[in-house]
């Protein structure tokens, strides 16, 4: 009889244990029924829609293809603000000159650069990684130039890449291909 007692407690004790065990279970399977199957809620926002793109990720093994959705802004009113902070962000304009649709994308901080490119006609027209200073220097320079006339570059001001910079540069999207943070596969 007491073998009999023992036995039904360390059945009990087996048993406690397996239910405990199929009640995470649960628990976890409706945690991902519920999180997992449901669609994010999309934002409608004026002159904001979501796009579904590929990027291609070099893991160092291998490329990975990714596909990601973003906002694509109908405008790029807020460039200056994100590129300083290095938010990611994606944008469209019109190039005053050749009338292309010029797509501006900050990818995000990667290796301590900020990642940004530039594409026209799905083609990268600029493709940067800028140290910390140029970003500021960038984002001065372009909400400067969203304040001048269609077609003008030239902002009349200079702009300090680093605390170092005495005389600063009137172009610093310039000043970043000349030193090698930019680089223009094609011309267009």
């Amino acid at each position: 009889m007491g073998n009999e007692v023992k036995s039904t407690k360390d059945k009990i004790k087996s048993m406690k244990g397996k239910i405990i065990i199929l009640i995470i279970c649960i628990a976890i399977i409706y945690l991902l029924l519920i999180y997992g199957c449901s669609k994010p809620k999309e934002e409608t926002r004026s002159g904001v829609k979501l796009v579904e793109e590929t990027q291609e990720i070099n893991s160092g093994v291998g490329v990975i293809e990714q596909k990601q959705k973003k906002d694509l802004y109908e405008n790029c009113a807020d460039l200056s603000y994100n590129i300083k902070r290095c938010s990611p962000y994606k944008c469209k304009s019109t190039d005053d000159l050749t009338k292309k649709t010029i797509i501006k994308e900050i990818i995000g901080v990667i290796d301590n650069k900020c990642n940004y490119v530039e594409k026209i006609s799905n083609k990268i027209h600029l493709d940067c990684k800028f140290t910390e200073g140029m970003t500021g220097a960038i984002s001065k320079y372009y909400k400067d130039i969203a304040s001048l006339s269609p077609g003008s570059v030239d902002t009349g001001k200079k702009y300090a890449i680093d605390k170092s910079d005495k005389e600063g540069v009137s172009n610093p999207i310039e000043e970043a291909v000349r030193i090698g943070q930019c680089i223009k596969p094609i011309s267009y």
